[in-house]
């Protein structure tokens, strides 16, 4: 476990690719659990292990950036969602209303087609408004995204990915994985991230 736990070599460095992927095999390494080390000679589990490392590499690029957390994002993101959900129901009143004629009709009209213009304008970002939100610190969805590939690659060698017990090989492995994002997150965290996936 000391080996483990000593510092991780940046894989961007000239030369460390080799190292992550070393980093990763030992992560995948028992004990725990009744799993035998990723097989680099099968080229299913290179492939894994080489997609894990991408991964990897991905996690630390994004969680480096403010982007991703920044508040004022999530606050879009909330917009884009409140307008793509409220705007139909808005239009169909405006156009209910100035098709009943009377004083203002040609207001209600005008507003109709700005907020359908409106409606057009938003509908790209419909999908990506609705991604869970990366708080400032949050780790969860790389969490989630390397729960995957351990699953993946547990469910080849035939051995169960158990992510419901703190002592699992499978979260074991999952600490083992974010540490190399560095993420430091205990057992017990990673099981209740895991645990309410999709809520």
């Amino acid at each position: 476990m000391a080996e483990l736990d000593a510092p991780i070599p940046d894989p961007a460095s000239p030369g460390k690719p080799d190292r992550l992927i070393a980093a990763i095999l030992a992560a995948f390494t028992p004990p725990p659990g009744r799993h035998r080390a990723p097989d680099m000679s099968n080229d299913a589990e290179r492939s894994s292990i080489a997609a894990i490392a991408a991964t990897i590499g991905f996690i630390r690029a994004r969680m480096a950036r403010d982007f991703y957390r920044d508040d004022d994002l999530r606050r879009t993101r909330l917009a884009l969602r409140t307008l793509a959900e409220t705007l139909p129901r808005i239009i169909a009143v405006a156009e209910r209303e100035a098709g009943e004629g009377g004083d203002f009709s040609f207001d209600l009209e005008r507003a109709a087609e700005m907020l359908s213009g409106l409606h057009a304008a938003v509908q790209p970002f419909t999908e990506w408004s609705r991604e869970r939100d990366d708080r400032r610190g949050s780790w969860h969805w790389a969490a989630r995204v390397l729960a995957d590939w351990v699953r993946a690659l547990l469910d080849r060698q035939r051995a169960t990915a158990d992510f419901g017990h703190e002592a699992s090989a499978a979260i074991e492995i999952a600490r083992r994985l974010l540490r190399l994002c560095k993420i430091q997150a205990e057992p017990a965290a990673i099981v209740e991230v895991l645990r309410t996936r999709g809520k």
